[in-house]
């Protein structure tokens, strides 16, 4: 799982950002408010980053946030909604926007999104209102210190989880509780995550089984 990639920003152009890292250059598929978030060609990033692979490709993408990056692979999990028309999206509307709209079920707005349908809108509300995995909640920036590595490795394994075929709510309650076990054991960075994801889908592996 390629959770992040830092470098020198290369280029800049309207659908992508190259970034390069030792001499290993990064092809970053992203919306547009997420370029505009980021500097100019020459200076140092850091961007969130979610591989989504097919049978046929497969394709980074990138972002200037990791809420940003959390409503994308929300937004993936809609039935009929694929990477391209979730960068619509997130061009057309702000992350922190989007998720209340979601929230709300706001039909109204979500159809003012450019190339946006009242049905597949209707879709996301009803897959998605009250289950987004943003950080520290609807909008919310995440906590900081302890806490906060806490906070935004539970977002990020609980989306993991999900994407194996778990469910979201268990899925975040393995999560919270293997953090507690792995923060005890003294694990931290990638150790923790690491830790963590193999103790969650554990737990959750074993529930689906019954054992």
């Amino acid at each position: 799982m390629i959770a992040s990639v830092s470098g020198t920003l290369t280029y800049k152009g309207t659908e992508t950002a190259l970034v390069d890292n030792h001499g290993l250059e990064w092809e970053l598929h992203t919306s547009s408010r997420s370029l505009e978030a980021l500097p100019s060609v020459g200076s140092e990033v850091h961007v969130f980053t979610h591989l989504h692979h097919r049978d046929d490709q497969m394709k980074l993408y990138g972002f200037a946030s990791r809420e940003e990056r959390n409503l994308f692979l929300d937004l993936l999990r809609v039935d009929g909604v694929g990477p391209r028309l979730v960068l619509k999206i997130l061009s057309g509307i702000g992350s922190e926007e989007l998720a209340q709209a979601l929230e709300a079920g706001d039909l109204h707005r979500l159809t003012q999104i450019p190339g946006l349908g009242t049905k597949t809108a209707q879709k996301m509300i009803l897959a998605l209102k009250g289950k987004l995995t943003l950080d520290g909640g609807v909008g919310g920036s995440g906590a900081t210190g302890a806490a906060g590595q806490g906070g935004g490795v539970e977002a990020d394994l609980t989306a993991a989880l999900v994407k194996m075929g778990f469910g979201q709510r268990e899925s975040r309650e393995a999560v919270q509780g293997a953090i507690h076990a792995a923060q005890a054991d003294g694990a931290e960075g990638r150790a923790l995550e690491e830790q963590v994801l193999r103790m969650a889908a554990a737990q959750l592996s074993a529930l689906t089984t019954g054992e």
